[in-house]
């Protein structure tokens, strides 16, 4: 299981070089925060400088100086909320602090646990570096803290904007730890438009969302949007001695940090005023959308508050929420992370999240958008193409229309019929072509309904909710400008596309390339002036407002371009171009019908003729959806002759597996359309369908009959080839895990040293001086070679000790001596390749030999040594053998079995 707070262990072939990804990773972060021009002339002397520091009512804050630009880390703006505190509004510091050193990184607010076991390991390696599944050093319970960044030529006078981050995670993950914003300061400063840039860090998970009448009773709901609140207050109140203007506030959040951007905007009813004066004046919103929520005390509210009691050994006791709040850390953690999480079966429909509580959020988000109850600001609001990918990985079972009918009402649309259900999904064709990730034809179908699962969560969570939420908006208030945008750019990424997160990486500026250029001039020209165009540089397309013919940017990969906002309207996937009904026309929701504890609520009068926008809907479009005829399921990947196979019984079709939280499944007959599951199984299944029985139900089939396996043949560790050689290469790869974890630990020092003093290091950098000259384990330096002595201590680079870490003098260690005090930046390690093994041989059944197959059909690692220069009777080159090789992040890893590619072909 891979959990955000462990690194992973090494699994076969796709993840080798998984610790030297992990080490080398960081090195552009580590420049992220410190990226210069290298200049081609010696560097000047740079002059050392004060730490910088500014004095607040209640502390002095002392931060870091690099680069022209001021960080302060971990400020604190909040009372620690531990003990009585716990699951408690946030309070405002009273107390003096005394002076704060603001550096370093701040620590995180308790994450819930990201399990990862059912995301196919092809899949996990393309977005194991975003932030979802980063590694959080440290967290804990006194959180609430802010960083604030700024160039180093501000002064309480420059009233400078401020763009306000808020961080994502599906309100259970996320920290400012992994969020800087030296890319957007630097541009900023180059472009003479500077900014202040802020994050802010909020309680999430069972923390900061927890629901239930105890919590409503209590006046404890939605602490994270508080926690948010608070710190928007903190820079209304602080901001200025930052060099930050107070009234030029931009609030900006992806993911669940853009739900929040929302929530800000209702919450308290639109009332974003504080001593007077409004608290942001502008916002942007990455993945945006309007989640429905039932009240925090509805019933699912309430299953997930007595499991989380439950858990915490709080049952039995009188006051539950005053013991939730006694137990210790570790005890409450573990409690509030047993329910599901966002990358659970459960998928989006979360265990928390911000729900109405009559207070900070007096109705469903989507309600106080219909009635205007929301802040009337300017705002930039944009999706990625393939939002659903993400979240639509680990639904393996859902093989047929139905058990996707049955999934949506199982865990989404708790108030809707099977009925209405069924017109929603059949909107989207069962066709893989037609699906997420779109424009990519049949290609990249993980298990039969995954396509189309992935472009439903994808519309009705985010892009459907955005449309109709503009739509609204420019309705009621027509002369606030807003403009949106889709995210087309990761089009090439298999299986996930454009997915759910990955713009993070080009707005933050740690991807370079167009993409990134666009979005960072885009949002600052709107943080300084209320519209992207205005001081954008010239090259850049204009942004039309969206109410100007309901126009979106689309960030390509290579340019920009216009699109309608009306693709899944009558072309490739009809009828979908609005949401459910209760966004599209209050007029006619009855508001006091509640459907309990529904994701997404629709009303009784829904279906599939009035899911499709007035406006275009005519007699013609009021069809039934016409079903597609299948294609026949390919044959399965080619076996070795040697291998036993298995008999055509041997599988049988998959059910959903019940939720712990959710309502149970709908009865046997409540299926009537069951003989749809058999079109999604195998050729290779017996086809054979039982009768159904007096009640309509299809009787199970009969026990798979495996044949009877091989007997093992016995091979000597010592002797077979093939052994010694896995063997070899796992102690070897053991060796450069342990390497790796050293060269982690020199980077996160050489780090701290370089923000206590970035003079030093920017001239040894600049000096060449830091480049370790280190060999490996397979190409040794000749230094190394020659001169190093036995004593018992491994080579590479060494672990910087503390006192190495200490700002040194200028005039007293010159050079290599000033170099070798800050330590030598490590190199990536060659990392050991895995042996090609003929596993027919060893009798190895099923997925495992098809995957292997595969693996060394399209990259056989064995053959003649590649020549250097190609004979004259043939241009092309021999399969290369390699022992050891840099690790490539888009080659290296493991691809899909035949089988799995073709299912639905």
């Amino acid at each position: 299981m891979l959990r955000a707070s462990s690194l992973p262990d090494i699994p076969t072939n796709d993840a080798q070089g998984s610790m030297n990804l992990l080490a080398s990773s960081l090195m552009p972060v580590l420049f992220a925060h410190l990226s210069i021009a290298v200049p081609t002339a010696a560097a000047p002397a740079i002059e050392k400088r004060a730490a910088p520091s500014v004095q607040l009512d209640y502390a002095t804050v002392v931060g870091s100086r690099a680069l022209g630009i001021d960080s302060f880390k971990g400020i604190p703006f909040a009372q620690p909320p531990v003990g009585k505190l716990r699951l408690k509004p946030p309070q405002p510091i009273t107390g003096d602090l005394g002076t704060v050193r603001a550096v370093g990184i701040p620590r995180a607010c308790p994450q819930m646990y990201l399990q990862s076991d059912d995301i196919p390991e092809d899949v996990l390696g393309r977005f194991i570096n975003t932030p979802f599944f980063q590694k959080l050093t440290h967290a804990g319970e006194d959180c609430l803290t802010i960083n604030v960044q700024r160039p180093s030529s501000a002064t309480p006078g420059s009233k400078l904007p401020v763009l306000f981050w808020i961080f994502g995670g599906g309100f259970e993950l996320g920290s400012t730890q992994l969020y800087d914003g030296t890319s957007l300061i630097l541009r900023s400063m180059a472009q003479r438009r500077d900014i202040v840039f802020v994050a802010v860090n909020y309680r999430v998970g069972g923390f900061g969302f927890l629901p239930g009448a105890d919590i409503k009773n209590d006046g404890s709901a939605n602490l994270g949007l508080l926690d948010q609140r608070l710190g928007l207050q903190w820079v209304a109140d602080n901001i200025a001695r930052f060099g930050g203007d107070p009234e030029k506030v931009t609030i900006w959040g992806e993911s669940a940090g853009a739900i929040s951007v929302f929530d800000q905007m209702a919450l308290f009813d639109g009332d974003n005023t504080y001593k007077g004066k409004p608290l942001f004046r502008g916002a942007i919103m990455n993945s945006g959308s309007v989640v429905p929520a039932d009240p925090v005390d509805c019933p699912k509210g309430e299953v997930v508050y007595k499991k989380v009691v439950e858990k915490a050994g709080c049952s039995e006791a009188t006051d539950k929420l005053e013991c939730l709040r006694s137990v210790d850390y570790t005890t409450y953690l573990n409690a509030a992370n047993s329910v599901p999480g966002i990358f659970s079966y459960n998928s989006v429909a979360l265990s928390y999240l911000p729900r109405p509580d009559g207070k900070t959020l007096t109705a469903s988000p989507d309600k106080l958008g219909r009635r205007g109850l929301i802040a009337k600001v300017p705002f930039i609001i944009g999706d990625q193409e393939d939002e659903g990918t993400l979240f639509a990985l680990v639904q393996k079972n859902i093989t047929t229309t139905e058990l996707l009918v049955d999934y949506f009402s199982t865990y989404f649309f708790h108030g809707a019929t099977k009925e209405q259900l069924r017109d929603l999904v059949d909107t989207y064709p069962d066709d893989p072509a037609a699906g997420s990730p779109f424009r990519t034809g049949k290609r990249y179908q993980l298990y039969p309904q995954f396509k189309r699962l992935a472009a439903i969560l994808g519309d009705l969570v985010f892009t459907l909710s955005r449309r109709v939420f503009l739509d609204i908006f420019s309705q009621k208030f027509p002369d606030i400008p807003t403009w949106s945008y889709l995210g087309t750019y990761n089009h090439f990424i298999p299986v996930l596309g454009t997915f759910h997160a990955s713009d993070i990486l080009p707005s933050f500026g740690f991807t370079p390339g167009i993409p990134s250029t666009s979005i960072q001039n885009y949002y600052l020209s709107f943080v300084n002036t209320l519209d992207p165009n205005k001081g954008t540089p010239s090259g850049f397309p204009n942004w039309p407002r969206w109410s100007e013919g309901k126009t979106l940017l689309n960030f390509e990969a290579l340019k920009n371009s216009y699109l309608t906002d009306d693709f899944r309207q009558e072309s490739a996937i009809p009828g979908t171009s609005s949401p459910p009904q209760h966004l599209m026309d209050p007029a006619q929701v009855d508001e006091d019908r509640q459907f309990k504890c529904s994701y997404l609520i629709l009303p009784s009068h829904v279906s599939a003729s009035n899911l499709l926008p007035r406006a275009t809907m005519t007699a013609s479009d009021v069809k039934p959806p016409q079903a597609k005829e299948r294609q026949g399921t390919p044959p399965p990947p080619p076996y070795s002759p040697v291998t036993p196979g298995r008999s055509q019984s041997s599988r049988t079709t998959p059910t959903a597996p019940e939720s712990t939280i959710a309502a149970s499944p709908l009865p046997p007959a409540a299926y009537p359309a069951i003989s749809g599951i058999f079109e999604s199984i195998p050729a290779v299944i017996d086809r054979a369908r039982p009768a159904p029985n007096k009640n309509g139900a299809v009787p199970a089939l009969p026990p798979p009959q495996f044949i009877k396996e091989p007997a093992p043949v016995p091979i000597s560790e010592s002797e077979n080839p093939d052994a010694i050689a896995l063997r070899s290469a796992i102690t070897i790869l053991q060796i450069q895990k342990q390497q790796a974890l050293r060269d982690i630990q020199t980077l996160d020092k050489l780090k701290q040293a370089a923000a206590e003093d970035p003079y030093a290091f920017a001239s040894e950098f600049l000096a060449g001086s830091l480049q370790s000259d280190d060999g490996d384990l397979f190409h040794p330096s000749p230094r190394k070679e020659n001169n190093q002595e036995d004593d018992g201590t491994e080579s590479g680079p060494e672990a910087m000790d503390v006192d190495q870490v200490k700002p040194t003098d200028d005039n007293n260690s010159p050079g290599r001596n000033q170099s070798r005090k800050l330590g030598k930046i490590p190199k990536p390690q060659n990392i050991v390749r895995m042996p090609a093994i003929n596993w027919a041989k060893y009798h190895i059944v099923g997925e495992p030999l098809d995957k292997m197959h595969e693996e060394q059909r399209l990259r056989p690692t064995l053959g003649e040594p590649r020549h250097d220069t190609p004979s004259a009777a043939s241009t092309s080159r021999s399969p290369e053998h390699t022992l050891a090789a840099p690790y490539r992040p888009f080659v290296d890893k493991i691809e899909p079995s035949v089988k799995s590619r073709n299912v639905g072909r």
